[in-house]
């Protein structure tokens, strides 16, 4: 049975990926209180990296307190546009209740 903490290797499996290093370490890092940039060549799935660890990080917390819990700065309009439609995706494909705006 797959727990709310293995959501996005739950998620990945279902798409058929595996996971990239930087990936599991970025899941890792934000589970530990860490925040930063992350670096990766386009199409390599930064928003994935992010978002999921996001999510894990909410659904491993015993609070799950309401209000903000990522702020995303992006330079470009039509950047926020596919960081905004990503994490709708997996959220909805997930069945998750988490306002994204």
């Amino acid at each position: 049975m797959t727990t709310q903490n293995d959501i996005a290797e739950e998620w990945f499996a279902r798409n058929g990926w595996e996971a990239y290093d930087f990936q599991l370490k970025s899941w890792e890092a934000i589970r530990k209180g860490y925040s930063g940039v992350l670096n990766a060549p386009t199409g390599f799935g930064k928003t994935y990296a992010i978002w999921l660890g996001v999510l894990k990080n909410y659904f491993s917390t015993h609070s799950k307190k309401k209000g903000l819990h990522c702020l995303w700065i992006t330079p470009l309009r039509a950047l926020s546009q596919e960081i905004l439609r990503a994490t709708t995706m997996v959220s909805d494909e997930l069945g998750l209740a988490y306002n994204i705006g």
